[in-house]
């Protein structure tokens, strides 16, 4: 199988995608890797890949290469309630949700006094905010960082309680392979919880937002976590990167995926964000799980399982003499 690794200026991933061939090369597996970058498609590109399956692997969002002539495997803008719909059917625990929506008030019979509402099209936990039922209504969500929104809905979801200050981690996963991790626990200076919330009144003057401003960063990530990470990232077989967010509960210590991140913007081995997070907090995330190898280790055992569904299945049958068939997509051969 060819396999064209589309190379990316924003996130820096330029900077390790090159070191992520060499990886794949000396993991071969009968394939052959190659970079390209998010340029026009170019002849040469189609040449080399003449002749066999062909699968594109990009983990930013592709804006000139678009090759018609090869599977695409590349991160899509989904909105949160598109994704949960996903986990939801393949069986990944997330909090109890619904959405509210400009025509639409949700039945919340089902929820506590108080919920938490964020928008369908978010990111960087902005607008995240803890409600009384009564209070809630629908208004017009504006998340500046998050660019052309793709929806004026809101997720009304569950409260978690994870600890006296809100605590987190995000898995970073290639095709379910984790590449970096990390825990973060909300800034130590806000006055923290010191029971489980009760009522609306109990958020006053505090954030549940583990990774807001202030918040501490450390490695220290349960096998537990990596491997709902793993399980989760099943789900979306054709996203390459996925930045999974989860929460332990304090009291009953089951985890729950709050976000999966599929539009991408995740990649923080190299992102100005990861590089910040990594110089303030002294972490090596590249080190972490082996940066590049983790990289290559995920595409490739993707490839592997894509080569392996190509090759059609074969069963044998007995005829009344010694001689055996092999039947293969209705094909009869001795």
């Amino acid at each position: 199988m060819n396999v064209l690794l589309v190379n990316h200026y924003p996130e820096h991933q330029h900077e390790i995608l090159s070191q992520v061939i060499e990886e794949l090369k000396k993991l071969n597996g009968g394939h052959r890797y190659r970079l390209v970058y998010d340029l026009k498609p170019r002849l040469k590109h189609f040449l080399w890949a003449i002749g066999q399956p062909t699968r594109v692997v990009s983990m930013y969002q592709l804006r000139a290469f678009r090759p018609h002539w090869a599977t695409v495997w590349t991160q899509r803008k989904l909105t949160k309630s598109q994704e949960y719909q996903v986990l939801d059917e393949y069986g990944i625990t997330i909090p109890k949700w619904t959405t509210l929506t400009r025509d639409k008030m949700p039945d919340l019979s089902g929820f506590s006094d108080f919920v938490v509402t964020k928008p369908d099209w978010g990111c960087c936990g902005a607008l995240i905010r803890v409600r009384k039922q009564s209070r809630l209504k629908w208004e017009k969500p504006v998340v500046e960082k998050a660019g052309e929104s793709i929806s004026d809905d809101w997720i009304v979801q569950e409260y978690i309680h994870t600890d006296r200050w809100p605590t987190s981690y995000r898995v970073g996963t290639v095709f379910g392979e984790p590449i970096y991790a990390w825990h973060h626990v909300g800034n130590k200076s806000v006055q923290p919880f010191e029971r489980k919330p009760e009522k609306a009144s109990d958020f006053a003057g505090r954030t549940i937002v583990a990774s807001a401003r202030g918040c501490t960063y450390d490695l220290e990530i349960p096998e537990d976590i990596l491997e709902l990470a793993r399980n989760t990232h099943a789900a979306f077989p054709t996203v390459p990167l996925l930045g999974v967010d989860i929460v332990r509960d304090c009291d009953t210590k089951k985890l729950y995926v709050l976000d999966i991140n599929t539009s991408g913007n995740t990649f923080h081995l190299t992102s100005d964000t990861g590089k910040d997070i990594m110089g303030q907090f002294g972490l090596d995330l590249l080190g972490q799980f082996g940066g590049a190898k983790a990289i290559a280790r995920g595409i490739a055992k993707r490839v592997e399982k894509e080569a392996t569904e190509l090759v059609p299945k074969t069963t044998v049958e007995e005829e009344p003499t010694d001689c055996l068939r092999t039947k293969s997509e209705g094909a009869l051969s001795r």
